[in-house]
Formats: structure tokens, C-alpha cells, sequence
């Protein structure tokens, strides 16, 4: 793809003790750094679809699993805010270089 747009897929594996096994694979699309779209499968429990923006070093975002288990009689689906930080060197760079010329 082109540096504008991105592909990128992602897979999950997690145990926790006394519960099963989560899996779950995604892909998600993203436009210019900046808009981002994403679809997955957890295995035998949701289908989830995802949508956000990018600004520098943090991620906004809105997520919907649509449950296909047992537990959509009793759960439903479900709604969730995606806040995410991503401190890279470049950002931490730019702050702090920033913050050190408002004490001038």
C-alpha cells in the first residue's frame, strides 16, 4: 500500500487463570495517519467493528461487538470509547523541548 493508506493485522491469545482461552484476529485500515478503521472475530464470542482518529500521540476511537455467544440473551452488545497514548521518542522529544521554551 501507499504511504497514505495502511493495513495492518493483528491477533490476540489470552489465558487467564479459570477462564477460556480469548482469541481474536483484526485488521485494521488506516488513511494518511490519521483516520482508522478496523473489523475482527473473537472466536466463538463477537464480531467487532471499530473507528477512530489519530492526533500526534494519541488515539480517539468507538468500538461496537455485536455478541454471537450464549451471553447475547443476557449481555447484548456492547459500546466502547477507545482513548490510547502511543509516547514515541520523536513525541517525548517534542514535548520536552517544547516545555523547556515556555520556561524561558
Amino acid at each position: 500500500m501507499s504511504k497514505k493508506y495502511s493495513l495492518s493485522p493483528t491477533f490476540l491469545l489470552a489465558k487467564t487463570k479459570n477462564a477460556p482461552t480469548q482469541i481474536q484476529a483484526d485488521m485494521m485500515f488506516e488513511y494518511n495517519s490519521k483516520l482508522w478503521f478496523s473489523g475482527g472475530y473473537r472466536l466463538n464470542d463477537a464480531i467487532v467493528i471499530s473507528a477512530g482518529v489519530s492526533f500526534a500521540s494519541v488515539k480517539i476511537g468507538y468500538s461496537y461487538d455485536i455478541t454471537i455467544s450464549k451471553l447475547r440473551g443476557n449481555l447484548g452488545n456492547t459500546h466502547e470509547v477507545i482513548i490510547g497514548f502511543n509516547r514515541t521518542k520523536k513525541n517525548f522529544d517534542w514535548y520536552t523541548s517544547n516545555k523547556r521554551k515556555r520556561r524561558l
